[in-house]
């Protein structure tokens, strides 16, 4: 009702009457001919009235329902009656002059009516003249005046037109009355719409029918786009479990949500629409005649059906229409975006590339990146909705996607402690050396790190460097220490000890980033200390210290000999407890079930060999005597291996070998001196061998 009533307001229909008044004077031209009281009578006069009532509303800012008095009736239909006649057929109609009056005099039409009247009347007279023409071209001629007489007095003209199209004249006028009651005088019943609805009814009641039925199909579409409109001025707040401080690319992401939402909410909208439609008919009941009820009816009824069952159809078609070209301009950018996506996934998980946080040991996919422009961080930067190969934030910095355009040169944060990251998008292996109090992890920690910085890498062509330079700073501290003789201070509860440096290579395609972690003895007494450490959530494999003086049978060889307490400061951790509590605690946080094994790589490192004559029993000299005598061993490293498990054996240690021969599927034994090592018994080599497990292009040559 609301457009209706933008649409007939005065100004509308004052143009109207603007328009017949200008054809009107257009084919009188101002010509005293005989039939000059005819034409003046029929076309101007009428005009002139019905501009003159329409002006009273206008400058009175409203619509009235004018009601035309007898005269103006009858004139206008004695003008048109007679216009195209000549004088000495005016006498034959007088009796259709005298009914006209009485007619004219009962029915006392509106204004309204005779607006749509001679409207309707002269867009037709202005169709036909252009058919006379032959076209658009002709009609604007030199002779447009001239052409205008000739044509209305043709035996297509006035004459023509009236006797042909009367009905169309007067249905055109009775429903410009109609709508103009509907929306402005709602409560007013009018003898004349009831006495001319009864008389059109059978020819204007089929195009009440095709009216309300294109009506609904117009609606249907301006539901359609309308929604459609709605969501894509909608922000792309979608329920997504990574939302991204960035903005996001609408063909890979928002617009199909778009499409969902449209075509639910359209459909919804439309049943809503075609109940509306019906209600309407029931609202006019109240208000209207009989008359105006049957013409809704005819109208809005077949509306509703159309917006119900055709329109919901159109909808459909409309939404696979739209998700026919959502899916055609979306294609080539998802099938873009999964490449670089799965080029970036496959480069990540083919060289394992993960970020360890060295802070809170938590491990994830990628750090959370931190934009150069704003501070915002960036959690999961890859290629996706937000962008292939390049992101853009919110405060519009162009941020790198994928390894192979800088994106781990970026400031990074860890997601879990948001401390600092400088992984730099390498392999992370992390190593923690296990062991009870006092049996020599830190030193072990620090002289293996010493030797492969100092000796393996300039043999191997490796790349050493720290995770920055405090760390560096710390190392060269306590390594300095301990090459003068200066053990390093007992590890405590609190924040680990710990090295974090960088292994690369030219032929390697990422780096390595190697954690050597060395927790207190004492986190390994109880299972519920060992649980606090979340490092072995993700570690690569273990370095198990084992200090031979904890041994009974092996203390015993060498407690007589002078300062022995002060000398070897011998660990009071029973190493088979120590591996009782790994073991369980290893099968609870993996799920390992009691007849599995442990597949995650293990050293077992006897510690401090430099001490009395260890180093004859399982040394270099041992080691090769036993290599010569047993023809089954292969390598030197093997044959430590050996003596390492027969001396164990031989100190009455038969159930902790049983227990890592059934438990761990992988694992070696080595013989190592943190203080003063030979290459054999060196704190590199269990560390060489871990790294060597964890990743394939580790491989130290002799």
């Amino acid at each position: 009702m609301k457009s209706m009533k933008k649409l007939l307001n005065h100004r509308t229909i004052l143009i109207l009457d603007v328009i017949i008044i200008v054809f009107a004077l257009a084919v009188w031209q101002f010509k005293f001919e005989p039939l000059l009281f005819n034409v003046i009578i029929g076309v101007v006069v009428p005009s002139v009235i019905i501009l003159k009532e329409h002006w009273k509303g206008y400058k009175n800012n409203a619509v009235t329902l004018g009601q035309t008095s007898f005269w103006t009736f009858y004139a206008t239909l004695a003008g048109i009656t007679l216009w195209p006649l000549g004088n000495l057929q005016i006498t034959e109609n007088v009796v259709g002059l005298i009914l006209a009056a009485v007619v004219a005099f009962s029915l006392k039409p509106t204004i309204e009516f005779l607006t749509g009247l001679l409207f309707s009347f002269w867009i037709g007279f202005l169709f036909s003249f252009i058919q006379y023409m032959d076209g658009w071209k002709n009609v604007f001629s030199t002779q447009f005046l001239n052409d205008i007489v000739v044509f209305t007095y043709s035996s297509e003209g006035i004459g023509y037109l009236v006797s042909q199209y009367w009905w169309v004249y007067v249905s055109i006028g009775f429903l410009l009355s109609l709508a103009v009651t509907f929306v402005y005088e709602p409560h007013k019943k009018s003898r004349f719409l009831s006495i001319v609805g009864v008389a059109i009814f059978p020819v204007v009641s089929v195009y009440m029918v095709i009216f309300g039925s294109i009506y609904a199909v117009f609606r249907t579409f301006k539901v359609y786009v309308r929604q459609v409109w709605r969501e894509i001025e909608k922000e792309g707040s979608h329920h997504h479990s990574n939302i991204q401080p960035a903005k996001k690319s609408y063909l890979t992401y928002k617009a199909f949500y778009d499409w969902k939402a449209s075509l639910l909410k359209s459909l919804e909208e439309q049943i809503d629409m075609a109940g509306l439609f019906t209600r309407n008919v029931k609202n006019h009941t109240t208000y209207y005649g009989w008359i105006p009820l049957v013409y809704s009816a005819f109208f809005w009824f077949p509306a509703s059906g159309v917006a119900f069952i055709v329109g919901s159809t159109l909808i459909i078609l409309a939404s696979i229409v739209h998700l026919a070209l959502v899916g055609l301009f979306a294609l080539p950018i998802y099938t873009v975006q999964f490449a670089v996506w799965s080029m970036d996934k496959g480069y990540r998980k083919w060289n394992k590339v993960k970020t360890l946080c060295p802070n809170c040991h938590h491990t994830s996919e990628l750090p959370s990146y931190v934009c150069s422009g704003c501070s915002r961080e960036h959690t999961l930067l890859v290629p996706s909705a937000y962008g292939i190969f390049k992101r853009t934030c919110t405060c519009g910095e162009k941020l790198p996607t994928a390894f192979f355009n800088g994106r781990a040169n970026m400031e990074a944060k860890c997601s879990g402690c948001n401390a600092g990251q400088q992984s730099r998008e390498s392999t992370p292996i992390s190593i923690p050396i296990i062991g009870g109090p006092s049996v020599g992890k830190t030193c072990f920690m620090i002289s293996a790190t010493k030797e492969i910085m100092d000796g393996v890498a300039p043999r191997q062509s490796w790349g050493i460097r720290f995770l920055n330079d405090r760390e560096k700073r710390n190392f060269d501290s306590v390594s300095s220490n301990l090459g003068r003789g200066m053990l390093p201070s007992k590890t405590t509860n609190g924040p680990l000890t710990a090295f974090n440096f960088f292994i690369s290579h030219q032929k390697w395609v990422t780096d390595k980033m190697v954690y050597l972690y060395d927790p207190a003895g004492e986190s390994f007494n109880e299972l519920n200390s060992l649980k606090q450490h979340d490092y072995y959530e993700n570690n690569h494999g273990n370095v198990f210290i084992i200090d031979p003086f904890s041994i009974i049978d092996i203390a015993k060889q060498y407690q007589k000999e002078q300062n022995y307490y002060n000398q070897i400061k011998p660990s009071d951790a029973p190493s088979e407890e120590i591996l009782d509590r790994l073991m369980v605690y290893f099968s609870e946080r993996y799920g390992i079930k009691p007849h599995k094994k442990i597949h995650q790589p293990v050293a077992f490192v006897i510690n401090k060999v430099d001490a009395y004559n260890l180093k004859e029993k399982i040394g270099e000299k041992a080691a090769g005597e036993l290599l010569s005598a047993n023809p089954s061993l292969k390598t030197i490293d093997g044959a430590i291996h050996q003596l390492c498990y027969n001396m164990l054996k031989d100190a009455g240690m038969n159930n902790f070998l049983r227990k890592i021969d059934d438990k761990f599927s992988n694992y070696r034994f080595f013989a190592s001196s943190a203080i003063n090592s030979n290459e054999l018994t060196s704190a590199d080599k269990p560390i060489l061998w871990l790294l060597s497990q964890a990743d394939k292009d580790i491989k130290v040559s002799s």
